[in-house]
């Protein structure tokens, strides 16, 4: 019995321990470092839906069009294009991690752009999520509370943003790895 006992209480050292090293701030980091990173490897790659397309505006993208590293200052014709080539190929959905939240330097491109969307009627748009704080902090009990906490999506262009079928805030961080959901 007292052999039974000694496990039993082992066991419990050993949770109570590991829900510790887990909640601290160590724990967490080595959870995110290593943790879910063995899980991904042991999953192994995933296989993308044959029906899902991406097409990616990378560095090689630009270099090869001789165009600006950035797809956001690209010629909005090109995106026009784009749009316009892949409604003609049959793409069900047409979705734009770019912000098109300014004018480009030639207002036309900005019209070809936006009858591009509208004729392929299925084009969805993000918008920037800003976040902003009152900068106020308030304590009570010795606990100190943010004031208030402001998020909003920013505003395609008129002409864009009407356009799209939707427009929805791209929630997720610019970072290298994502930890966390946002909801």
């Amino acid at each position: 019995m007292a052999r039974g006992l000694k496990y039993f209480f082992l066991g419990i050292f050993t949770g109570l321990l590991g829900v510790t090293i887990y909640l601290s701030p160590a724990g967490l980091w080595l959870e995110e470092r290593f943790g879910l990173s063995a899980l991904f490897q042991l999953r192994g790659a995933i296989k993308a839906p044959d029906e899902v397309v991406v097409v990616a505006l990378d560095q090689q993208s630009a270099t090869q069009l001789k165009l600006h590293v950035k797809p956001r200052l690209w010629p909005r014709n090109i995106h026009a294009r784009l749009i316009d080539q892949l409604a003609a190929a049959g793409a069900s959905a047409i979705i734009f991690d770019l912000i098109f939240d300014t004018p480009s330097d030639i207002p036309e491109q900005d019209e070809e752009l936006a009858n591009a969307i509208k004729r392929a009627g299925n084009v969805l748009l993000v918008e920037r999520l800003d976040y902003q704080d009152s900068g106020s902090l308030n304590q009570l009990d010795g606990i100190t509370y943010q004031a208030f906490i402001q998020e909003g999506a920013t505003q395609l262009l008129p002409i864009i943003g009407e356009a799209a079928k939707a427009r929805a805030p791209f929630t997720l961080p610019k970072a290298e790895r994502v930890h966390h959901y946002w909801t």
